[in-house]
């Protein structure tokens, strides 16, 4: 699944103290505003969404410019944002996993009822909204954390021909729900699997929290999601190599091989966010042409 470069941008993080805003580019600015949750909780869904489009702009032309260069950036978003699509991703917190490439505590929040709503009310009025063409309702998290109302939205969003586009670690889905999903009803849903290894052992230190159990039924779904990725808008595979973790030379080339043997090739391999750039290159395995084969990517 490809999203342009340069993506007029609005994330929103809620938590049980501070709903965080960031308006920013996708790989140029990033600007970040905390509100306390009651003040946006106490708002209307007018007033939100009011508060989400007056959200200024910070970064300076020479800030963007600088941050563009790192990316290869065509900047064209400095000139007119209005060429791209509307994106506007939400999520709470909520996971069912500690990730090792994550800094988030498995979420044990007090107050989940309350973030919930405030989670689904911003993303139902979202996908009604003309000047939203896409919707992200996984900036962290796990949007499956709540299914009966993720489906929900799933089904509204359809109705208003709004995208969808998310991430799951697929571990929280059963049988049952991967069925629900496949059954046709939700081509306007891109999905982005989060799978990092296809070993047991080494899959359970990445995705911490998970058993060997759930590995399992990850490879299970994924292995129906490829035989049915027709009845989605789109299904793409994430797998982050971390060293230390899953940086093996022969578990990477199992997971491109199960890739290769279901014949799928929307896959991308990306190093973990933080780690330099030269705890993979020093690897002699570690080729140009492992890269291209891989789909590896510097900038995740």
């Amino acid at each position: 699944m490809d999203s342009p470069k340069c993506i007029n941008k609005v994330d929103i993080v809620i938590d049980s103290e501070n709903v965080t805003f960031s308006k920013c580019c996708l790989t140029c600015s990033n600007n970040f505003i905390r509100v306390p949750f009651k003040e946006i909780y106490s708002m209307t869904e007018d007033q939100i969404f009011k508060f989400i489009w007056d959200l200024p702009s910070k970064k300076s032309d020479k800030d963007i410019i600088e941050r563009r260069q790192d990316f290869n950036c065509e900047g064209s978003c400095i000139t007119d944002w209005k060429n791209h699509p509307n994106i506007l991703g939400i999520s709470t917190k909520a996971c069912n996993l500690k990730c090792a490439m994550c800094r988030d505590e498995v979420y044990t929040s007090k107050t989940i009822q309350q973030e919930k709503e405030l989670y689904f009310r911003i993303l139902n009025l979202a996908c009604q909204r003309p000047e939203i063409d896409t919707v992200v309702p996984a900036v962290f998290g796990e949007f499956f954390m709540f299914k009966k109302e993720a489906f929900q939205f799933l089904s509204e969003a359809k109705k208003h021909n709004t995208l969808v586009y998310s991430a799951t670690n697929l571990t929280i889905l059963n049988d049952d729900d991967i069925s629900e999903l496949l059954s046709g009803k939700y081509d306007n849903f891109a999905l982005i699997a989060s799978i990092d290894s296809f070993t047991p052992s080494i899959y359970t230190q990445m995705r911490r929290g998970a058993s060997c159990k759930d590995a399992f039924q990850v490879y299970k779904n994924f292995s129906r999601i490829v035989e049915n990725k027709s009845k989605l808008k789109d299904f793409r595979v994430n797998t982050v190599i971390f060293p230390g973790v899953n940086f093996i030379k022969e578990d990477i080339e199992n997971t491109l091989f199960v890739f290769e043997s279901h014949k799928f090739d929307n896959y991308f391999l990306f190093k973990a966010v933080q780690t330099p750039l030269e705890e993979y290159t020093k690897e002699a395995w570690f080729t140009e042409d492992f890269q291209k084969r891989a789909h590896f990517s510097y900038s995740y």
